[in-house]
């Protein structure tokens, strides 16, 4: 058994001539590749997420929109690659899976809100492995 496939997103802000939309990428992709075996299935994706905006506020004395205000600083783009094995015996219920998110530990942002006290946004999370014991009900 064999998988692909992807996603593609394109966003924009209509209110204001090509402003970004806050705390969306402009555009995303992501791709993802799964096959399986007897006993073992593998699945790989890579997630790619373009800058992110904080919301802006535009200027009462200048409401055709020249003059935006950004809340904090944006967050840059980011490429994501996880990973997953799962190993199941034939004919049992029981599988283990080993899953890796952000294999290449690649430092990511998200943008700051109006709720925050903190000008560059919150980091997302480095390297995880994550093992799990499972039981099908199927």
């Amino acid at each position: 058994m064999a998988e692909v496939s992807g996603v593609y997103q394109n966003s924009e802000d209509k209110t204001l001539n090509g402003e970004s939309v806050a705390y969306s990428p402009e555009s995303q992709f992501k791709f993802k590749l799964g096959y399986g075996l007897k006993e073992l299935s593998f699945s790989a994706s890579v997630v790619y997420v373009s800058d992110m905006f904080t919301p802006y506020s535009v200027d009462v004395s200048n409401p055709d929109g020249n003059s935006i205000d950004y809340i904090g600083r944006k967050a840059d783009s980011y490429t994501l690659i996880n990973g997953n094995v799962r190993y199941q015996k034939a004919k049992s219920p029981w599988y283990v899976k080993l899953h890796g998110f952000n294999l290449a530990d690649n430092e990511f942002r998200y943008p700051a809100n109006e709720l925050t006290n903190f000008e560059y946004g919150a980091y997302g999370p480095g390297r995880r492995l994550v093992l799990t014991f499972g039981y099908d009900t199927q």
